[in-house]
């Protein structure tokens, strides 16, 4: 069935109904048609165009009213709310979204990671929330020995205090608060500042089962370097909260913190899923500024017999790869279509994103079944933010959506001839660049697409450097094509008139 929406695609709003090609980001010219490729997206504004949402981050996706359709939930670090935003749909198939806040500022002031899970088993879909920054000043621990109360009050100067938040869903959405508890364990007395997302305190979130009851547990990467506090656990970790299980996982003094990986280089991104095929989840992990084996995996003890203690820390770590210019954000998914999971990375300072082939048995060491790395795309004069895996073509083979300083783009696996695969440099398809003119969208494909979200604003005023910092790839609208979401954060201009959550809607599947 052909399905529409109910948001007015205007392309100086934020719609646009063919969205074109600009200049190329990419630095290889071969396959490329000039920069020039048209898609087949149309934008939406997700969050309300009302100036009261400024700094989207993060978003995830999650059904939270049961009714069958995909609904998401974003964090915004400048006017800092959590909302959802329930999917909605008319008599006549048009879609759109009721977007509620749910929480937000004080004891989320700033957030580091979003994940969607039932974490009481009842049903419902929670949401768990990372952060960086409480919004609170962070107290020095008495029982230290370098703590002087006289000192600034007793406060630690430039200091975070993260914690993890978790809001169970109410059943009844649209008429029941969600209650948002923070864990006890998982509350910091103060991490060292940095930037967000990968320096200085909590860096990264995933929730899976990891120790194989009570349901899905809580990994979270911290960053507290030497003479911070917490001391314990140590420096630069990678943390285990196990799930209590049922109702009682809305207990926040019943959670526990496990370090099972610990005095470590600075940790980025963490993503839990079965590297080796054993029936456990491992942990994969990004140690950006790591000498050696900045991507690495973390094998689940559980099927280590006598020695698999999962509430423990973990005996070993097995390397996956480097990139010498740092390994930033990773995702998963099977790129080469042989049924095996590999790992897209992210390496900012190298401009480049490139992806790890998992051998059909990974060992725990360099020598025997080592990973294969292969680039994806370089990049010229910008350095890519988000990244997402999924097929976006509908030709059933994975495809990359790559965000980079205002522009989103699609790379797919180019077959110019027989000598091309799946292996070499991918195809650019420019979706939306802030960087470029405002240059009115035309039928056939030419001129440059700006997103201006504020009808007031002038397209000019959008070309400020624009942080993505987060991409989906999921069928949204259930027409049976991936769509795309993105965090669209005007950090040079005001955020509450020009930031958006932003849905690309794949329009694929419309004559279906």
């Amino acid at each position: 069935m052909k399905r529409h929406t109910a948001t007015i695609v205007v392309s100086t709003i934020l719609g646009l109904a063919i969205i074109a090609g600009c200049e190329s980001m990419y630095s290889h010219e071969q396959g490329l048609d000039s920069g020039k490729t048209a898609s087949f997206f149309e934008a939406i504004q997700i969050d309300p165009r009302a100036e009261d949402s400024a700094g989207p981050q993060f978003v995830a996706t999650g059904d939270f009213d049961n009714d069958g359709r995909m609904d998401l939930v974003s964090a915004w670090n400048e006017s800092q709310p959590i909302q959802i935003h329930l999917q909605q749909q008319s008599a006549e198939g048009e879609i759109y979204f009721l977007s509620i806040p749910i929480g937000g500022t004080t004891p989320i002031a700033v957030a580091s990671g979003l994940h969607v899970d039932d974490m009481d088993q009842d049903g419902f879909d929670d949401i768990v929330v990372l952060v960086k920054d409480t919004g609170l000043v962070a107290e020095c621990d008495p029982e230290r020995e370098d703590c002087d109360p006289t000192d600034n009050g007793g406060y630690i100067e430039g200091a975070l205090a993260g914690t993890i938040v978790i809001f169970f869903n109410p059943q009844d959405v649209l008429n029941s608060p969600w209650e948002g508890i923070e864990l006890n364990q998982a509350s910091l007395a103060g991490t060292e500042e940095g930037e967000l997302p990968e320096e200085g305190g909590y860096s990264s979130l995933d929730v899976a089962d990891i120790d194989g009851v009570d349901g899905p547990d809580i990994i979270a990467t911290l960053n507290s370097p030497e003479g911070n506090p917490p001391a314990d656990p140590p420096n630069n970790t990678v943390n285990f909260f196990p799930n209590p299980g049922g109702s009682t996982a809305r207990k926040p003094e019943v959670w526990s913190r496990i370090a099972i990986h610990a005095d470590l280089p600075a940790v980025g991104d963490c993503r839990a899923t079965d590297v080796d095929d054993d029936g456990d989840i491992d942990i994969v992990v990004t140690y950006p500024t790591a000498k050696n084996s900045n991507v690495r995996w973390l094998p689940n003890p559980l099927s280590l017999g006598q020695m698999g203690n999962v509430y423990a820390e973990w005996p070993y770590y097995a390397p996956i790869g480097h990139i010498a210019t740092e390994a930033d954000v990773i995702d998963l998914g099977d790129i080469d279509g042989d049924g095996i999971e590999d790992i897209l990375v992210r390496s900012s300072s190298g401009k480049v994103v490139q992806w790890f082939k998992r051998p059909e048995s990974p060992s725990l060491t360099y020598i025997r079944n080592p990973w294969q790395t292969y680039t994806i795309a370089e990049f010229v004069q910008r350095e890519p933010g988000a990244i997402a895996l999924g097929d976006l073509d509908g030709d059933g083979t994975m495809d990359a959506a790559i965000a980079a300083q205002g522009a989103v783009a699609w790379f797919s696996p180019y077959y110019p001839d027989e000598e091309s695969s799946v292996f070499d440099l991918w195809k650019e398809n420019i979706i939306i660049d802030d960087r470029e003119s405002s240059t009115a969208v035309e039928v056939d494909g030419s001129g440059a697409v700006t997103v201006v979200t504020d009808p007031n604003a002038s397209a000019e005023a959008t070309s400020a450097d624009t942080l993505i910092n987060t991409l989906i790839i999921a069928d949204i609208d259930n027409d049976g094509y991936n769509d795309i979401i993105a965090t669209l954060d005007r950090t040079s201009m005001s955020g509450l008139s020009n930031d958006a959550l932003a849905l690309f809607r794949n329009t694929l599947g419309d004559d279906d």
